[in-house]
């Protein structure tokens, strides 16, 4: 059941602690037009770090973050188990990496969720529920794929048509695009944005959109601007 808990203020919380995953919906419960709900502890889940990444498709709401552990969860509430809420390890499900960030998903089609991630490595990473190799999930590396740069951040996917578009700041404070377009004889590429538009190294994690026949990324510069 949904058990209303009070949030606790974050300013007294070190850096890379473990936390409850916290869900704020404005329902009109207890009162009130918005509560707070710890879904950590309604799905019997982990605890988790950093930014969670929210997909939503049919009645259903995908969580994605990185447990304490470094492993990719999905919490969704499906209602299985005799419980509203559930929570999934997907890096032991696609037997992939741990993540050192934290990860962006998309919904790609129909229930296709695609999730993008930086591995302790460096590279990145793309888990997805394509149902291969006798598995729902599995992770595929796409530095390498690509022949790409290793990333300095976190990744920020953008669906595009058909394509999915991730941008990332690489471990140079380049902005890089890594994207499916399928061209060069293979199905996905990287490209040096920095470079190609002449434009600054940026300092943080880029955010994407669409904005009519073209892409738009916005990120801080190493400069501060």
């Amino acid at each position: 059941s949904m058990v209303s808990v009070p949030l606790m203020a974050s300013a007294a919380t070190p850096p890379g602690t473990a936390l409850s995953l916290m869900e704020l919906v404005n329902d009109g419960a207890f009162g009130r037009a918005w509560n707070a709900y710890n879904q950590t502890v309604d799905s019997s889940g982990p605890t988790i770090e950093g930014r969670p990444s929210p997909v939503v498709y049919g009645a259903t709401v995908h969580v994605y973050s990185r447990a304490g552990n470094g492993d990719l969860i999905e919490f969704v509430n499906d209602g299985l188990w005799g419980r509203l809420w559930n929570a999934y390890d997907l890096t032991r499900a696609a037997n992939g990496p741990t993540l050192a960030g934290d990860p962006g998903a998309v919904r790609y089609s129909g229930t296709d969720i695609h999730i993008y991630t930086e591995a302790p490595n460096g590279d990145l990473i793309e888990f997805v529920n394509d149902g291969l190799w006798g598995r729902l999930w599995n992770a595929y590396d796409l530095t390498r794929a690509t022949n790409g740069p290793a990333l300095g951040g976190d990744p920020t996917p953008l669906l595009v048509g058909t394509a999915v578009e991730t941008f990332t700041r690489t471990s140079s404070g380049d902005l890089a695009e890594i994207t499916n377009n399928g061209v060069n004889g293979r199905l996905w590429n990287a490209y040096d944005l920095t470079q190609q538009s002449g434009g600054p190294t940026i300092s943080g994690d880029p955010q994407a959109v669409q904005y009519g026949a073209s892409t738009h990324v916005y990120a801080e510069g190493s400069n501060g601007d």
